[in-house]
């Protein structure tokens, strides 16, 4: 079921991918997702210092306001590998987004809002590579099918979302696919 604001999230995932390849030219394209290296220099020159330690709580990954000209991105080593590297280009989103005017953290409550459909669909579009819809697509694969196929790529990078969410999400990226070719 597509929700009111699909074409403002899909509208500003398109501008946040659009301005993440003005400095990292490979940001969801032929050879996504993008190496370590190449996020690292995409959230420094978006102005993140990124922080990896245990947190004391299942949050995935958080960033703070502006703190001594940096983005403060603190991530939870706790975190499936998997979740950690959706995370940091979800955190990216926010800060590129400008989403950062209180701390910004993955949780399980209020990820319908626009602001949070826009930062999964975001890190989406690198992580579940529109090289590889096009793949699973071959063969005139019926789109209900290529939209489960990516609701359980998703699944991979977002250990325990509910249903509600990877099926959304899932929705978005194949959209975003179909209409953007990302």
């Amino acid at each position: 079921m597509a929700k009111s604001d699909d074409g403002h999230v899909l509208a500003a995932a398109l501008r946040l991918v659009n301005a993440a390849r003005r400095c990292e030219a490979q940001y969801a394209g032929a050879t996504a997702p993008m190496r370590t290296d190449q996020v690292s220099r995409l959230l420094a020159a978006a102005g993140c210092h990124v922080e990896v330690f245990p947190f004391l709580s299942s949050t995935v990954a958080m960033t703070l306001p502006r703190c001594a000209g940096v983005y403060p991105v603190l991530v939870n080593r706790r975190a499936e590998r998997t979740d950690r590297f959706f995370a940091l280009r979800h955190e990216l989103a926010h800060v590129m987004a400008g989403d950062t005017d209180g701390a910004v953290y993955l949780a399980d409550e209020g990820y319908m809002a626009p602001p949070e459909r826009t930062a999964d669909l975001f890190a989406l579009a690198d992580l579940v590579p529109g090289w590889w819809i096009a793949e699973t697509r071959r063969g005139r694969t019926p789109w209900a099918v290529v939209r489960a196929e990516i609701a359980l790529a998703v699944a991979e990078y977002a250990e325990g979302w509910p249903a509600e969410r990877l099926t959304d999400r899932a929705a978005l990226r194949l959209r975003l696919f179909r209409e953007q070719k990302i």
